[in-house]
């Protein structure tokens, strides 16, 4: 049966330069074999021919040596591989080491980052907690203006219910003033009768004394006439006629001077009463017209009172409502100026929030890309760890030797195997030393965070073929390790899809 197979790794990276041509029996079959891309083809499908010398213990014969010159080639051509494949890893290794430096770079950036969201959210959490301070400083000023407004309003009632009291005593004082002017007016027509009754007792008074004069006149001259006729008598002789007719004119005279008197006693009388009548309706009038203007002197003082205790509290209200008004003005605009800085600050903290957002979506992002290399780095592992776990079973199940029957690299055969095995120790110590770089490194590599998952399936196709057991086992370690990585992204996302909500 002829190495037919060809590897994976030589379609992604090249052929190997230490290729070389295996002689087995009667056939010839040239294979390359590849470090980490695949499996190394089964030595024990050499051809067949010697498997019965196996069987017999290996007895020494003339063919032995021809054995070992084939068992030497072998070991030569195995060595160069094996070179090859050293160099192979080493560059893989190196590449390893720079997948993890950048890992490593990477890791550090995303715990910069995260103390930068950190101070981010610290920060944005200070400012909400200013804010909530503004918020209740602007309540408690709203809640003050609100009062100073009812406060107003009340004073504006206050000061309407005045202006009404003010119009209804106005009105009130005007009629007072119209009584006033009437008791005035009634009074001046009061002292026009007075005057005019003061001016018919002096026409009286004079008309009185005009006829006393008269009365004294006419006595007088009645007395000259009498004299004149008393002399006439006494001249011519005749007393007793004399006699008798002065006694009838004195007696005329009497009765003529008792009528005048009596008349102007009469009329005088008339006259003081009608006086004294008039006089004292006209005091009892003006006794009246005195108290009314007394007491309408005394409600025009209290409504004059009233009216300047009113104007006073309407302009004491009046400048009380100029300052409210002007205290309400200047606090809307220190409100107002309050209210911009504030949605200045806001607008600045939505602006950092969009910020961190967008920070914090790139930083998933490459998150994202850096477990999926992780994840792509570990399954390469894992493949090429598999690859040496089925080596090593190769080596062990066919044996070291690359003779034609492969049976004489048996531990326990023979001095001839032993010598080709001790020949052959040294790759395995180095085989070993790869082995255990190997896990050292897997242990690193799954110490990080970040991986990609779509190159996944791009390091598969690196992976030689394999039997169907060797598969099987391929795609379940796969299966495993991308549950796991898929575990470790949710794990990591969770974090920060939180951290998000509580920034939001």
């Amino acid at each position: 049966m002829s190495f037919s197979s060809s590897s994976n790794y030589r379609k992604i990276y090249g052929d190997p330069s230490g290729s070389s041509t295996l002689i087995s029996g009667g056939g010839s079959s040239s294979s390359s074999f590849s470090a980490f891309s695949g499996g190394f083809g089964s030595y024990s499908n050499v051809s067949t021919s010697k498997r019965p010398a196996r069987d017999a213990g290996f007895s020494v014969s003339s063919g032995e040596n021809v054995q070992l010159s084939q068992t030497f080639a072998v070991n030569d051509e195995y060595k160069l591989i094996r070179t090859n494949e050293k160099q192979q890893l080493q560059g893989l290794n190196d590449r390893f080491a720079v997948f993890i430096k950048k890992v490593h770079d990477l890791e550090q950036e995303n715990v910069m980052l995260r103390s930068k969201q950190a101070a981010l959210l610290h920060t944005h959490s200070e400012s909400f907690g200013q804010k909530r301070t503004y918020q209740q400083e602007m309540q408690e000023l709203r809640a003050q203006v609100e009062k100073l407004s009812a406060h107003n309003a009340q004073v504006v009632l206050e000061r309407s219910n005045l202006a009404e009291d003010l119009q209804a005593l106005k009105l009130k004082y005007q009629e007072e003033i119209r009584r006033r002017e009437g008791i005035e007016l009634s009074l001046k027509a009061y002292r026009k009768d007075v005057d005019h009754a003061t001016l018919v007792r002096l026409d009286l008074e004079k008309r009185v004394e005009s006829l006393r004069a008269e009365i004294a006149f006419f006595r007088k001259m009645h007395e000259d006439e009498v004299t004149q006729l008393m002399a006439m008598l006494q001249a011519s002789g005749v007393a007793v006629e004399t006699d008798s007719c002065q006694a009838d004119l004195t007696v005329a005279l009497r009765e003529i001077r008792a009528q005048y008197e009596a008349l102007a006693a009469k009329n005088l009388q008339v006259a003081q009463r009608w006086h004294s009548a008039a006089y004292e309706k006209l005091v009892k009038e003006a006794a009246q017209s005195a108290e009314l203007i007394r007491a309408f002197e005394e409600k025009v003082k209290e409504y004059r009172k009233q009216m300047e205790f009113s104007t006073t509290r309407i302009e004491s209200l009046e400048g009380m409502k100029v300052s409210l008004e002007r205290q309400i003005v200047e606090m809307e605009e220190r409100h107002t100026s309050e209210a911009g800085g504030l949605q200045i600050i806001i607008t600045q903290l939505e602006t950092d929030l969009m910020s961190t957002k967008n920070e914090m979506t790139r930083l998933l992002r490459e998150h994202h890309d850096l477990l999926n290399i992780k994840m792509a780095l570990d399954l390469e592992i894992t493949a090429y760890r598999n690859l040496l776990d089925s080596e090593e079973t190769h080596f062990s199940n066919g044996g070291i030797s690359m003779s034609t029957s492969m049976s004489a690299l048996n531990l326990n055969a023979s001095s001839l195997l032993t010598t080709v095995f001790d020949s052959s120790s040294p790759i395995l110590s180095k085989k070993e030393k790869k082995k255990e770089s190997l896990k050292r490194v897997s242990k690193i590599s799954t110490q990080k965070e970040e991986t990609f998952e779509k190159h996944s399936e791009g390091t598969l196709v690196s992976t030689k073929k394999v039997d169907k057991a060797e598969h099987e086992q391929i795609d379940g370690d796969m299966t495993d390790f991308e549950q796991l990585g898929r575990l470790t992204l949710e794990g990591e996302l969770k974090p920060l899809e939180k951290l998000t909500v509580e920034a939001e």
